[in-house]
């Protein structure tokens, strides 16, 4: 792989919640039909127990780091991972949105987020025009496990949930019953049995508000070390088969030296933000390993992915200036469709995954619910997810022929004051086609990686590459220009 350029609080179920404030859910089964849902007049509710019998299913577990790409994830020593990697398959050709939230929908929904409006962050205001988030009518890839015909799924969160809250939250964090928030309850009514994290982005990642099954609770505990010790408690509770999206908070800033604990043996105290950048990235590594030595791969899948590429400040890519760039002219990272802010790190192994291999394939974080629901045995709902089972078969085959990035959303300007900013990409196995508000640039990704050397799109010797690419660009939610 290197080779690679509180107070305790009784949980809350769902169900419970449902009988506590019948009246509410009857609101919330009103409020959703009228946003136009997308699951049928007789679907279930939201997060509801379906009670079906003791699975045979494998196990699931995503683990998500955030902020950093491929060039400086492989910068930095991870020996649980690269371990990982020997035991499955990494991914050389994998591809996030450029920012946090628009990762987290494509995750968890199997749908581009720009589908429900997401461009950019999320925020913890009540939803609204100015502040889309997913839908409640949505199905997400906990609820998509739990139609297993042969067992009941349990599922929890930990972590960063940051895709804000829900068309019942008023914007005030006070306790609308007992401890519990309709805003910090989001990802239970998003179908998670549990939850035990953080709603977005920490300040300060030893004084921190955390969330215990949608109660706040006051935390002086380092945040990741919460994230790591809630995992290992919950692992082997459940009964029957699992799912576990484990969303650390690590290299976010603000950037600090962890814990030593968390840290190996003898590690240097780092000093200045890039030191302590890699310092988180190990940091992870350690966690990720001793979650790992609980995990069975015999009948777990497990998935390692990154959520988007390393800010500027703290990353090692060699940006090429851009002058010509009204937004960011030196930042090629996060922010952007330039492989550094969308190229990341990505490892799954498990049950007949061909172990210590590598896969050029092309995958998208929106494949992940496709992928996992053909693992599992049940329908994918998310319509723009393609499954990259048959690569984990076959390293040499990739399903999709192309995929799509964007970001949109008010930006900075370089010069001053803020504009609206659009900007995708679609990527193919060799050329790449970035469109920023209108104006389109050609990459040939295999001869200039740097993406330092723009090719005329109105060169003829391109033509055909131009036109397959702008397709997708012109209708991205088409997925018959994207697959094989």
């Amino acid at each position: 792989m290197r080779n690679l350029s509180t107070a305790a609080l009784q949980p809350l179920t769902i169900p419970v919640l449902l009988i506590t404030l019948a009246g509410a859910t009857v609101c919330a089964a009103t409020a959703s039909a009228a946003q136009g849902s997308t699951r049928g007049a007789n679907a279930p509710l939201r997060g509801k127990d379906v009670g079906v019998s003791l699975a045979q299913g494998p196990n699931v577990l995503v683990i998500l780091g955030d902020d950093f790409n491929w060039t400086d994830f492989d910068s930095v020593p991870t020996p649980n991972l690269d371990q990982l990697a020997t035991q499955g398959m990494t991914f050389a050709r994998a591809y996030a949105m450029p920012v946090c939230s628009p990762t987290r929908a494509a995750l968890l929904f199997g749908r581009y987020p720009r589908r429900d409006g997401i461009g950019d962050i999320v925020t913890l205001e009540p939803p609204g025009p100015d502040n889309p988030t997913p839908s409640l009518d949505l199905f997400s890839l906990p609820e998509c496990l739990r139609a297993h015909p042969d067992g009941d799924y349990r599922s929890a969160i930990f972590g960063k949930w940051h895709l804000g809250s829900n068309v019942f939250y008023d914007g005030d964090p006070a306790p609308d019953f007992g401890p519990y928030d309709w805003g910090a309850i989001t990802p239970r009514l998003h179908g998670f049995d549990s939850w035990y994290g953080s709603m977005g982005n920490l300040r300060d990642y030893s004084s921190w508000t955390s969330v215990v099954n949608g109660a706040y609770v006051p935390s002086t505990e380092y945040a990741e070390r919460f994230v790591l010790d809630k995992f290992l408690s919950w692992w082997h509770t459940p009964r029957g088969p699992k799912f576990a999206y484990v969303a650390f908070h690590n290299a976010h800033a603000n950037y600090h030296a962890p814990p030593p604990d968390l840290l190996p043996p003898g590690y240097p105290t780092p000093v200045g933000a890039r030191q302590e950048f890699e310092a988180m990235i190990v940091s992870l590594d350690l966690m990720i390993g001793r979650m790992l030595a609980e995990v069975d791969l015999t009948n777990t899948y497990v998935f390692f992915l990154s959520d988007n590429g390393s800010p500027l400040g703290v990353s090692i890519d060699d940006c090429p200036p851009r002058p010509s760039e009204p937004f960011t002219p030196f930042e090629c990272g996060k922010h952007t469709v330039f492989e550094p802010g969308v190229r990341v790190p990505m490892i799954v192994a498990g049950p007949d995954v061909v172990p210590g291999s590598e896969s050029q394939a092309l995958v998208s974080c929106v494949d992940l619910m496709a992928t996992v629901c053909e693992l599992v045995g049940v329908p994918s709902l998310g319509e723009d997810s393609v499954s990259f089972r048959p690569s984990l078969l076959d390293p040499t085959f990739s399903a999709r022929r192309m995929l799509f990035t964007e970001i949109f959303g008010e930006f900075p300007l370089f010069i001053g004051g803020n504009a609206m900013k659009f900007e995708s990409a679609a990527i193919g196995q060799r050329y790449k086609l970035r469109r920023i508000n209108g104006v389109e640039t050609l990459y040939d990704l295999a001869l200039d990686p740097r993406e330092a050397a723009p090719i005329s799109v109105n060169d003829p010797a391109f033509a055909s590459q131009v036109a397959e690419l702008r397709a997708v660009l012109d209708d991205p939610l088409e997925r018959s220009l994207q697959t094989r």
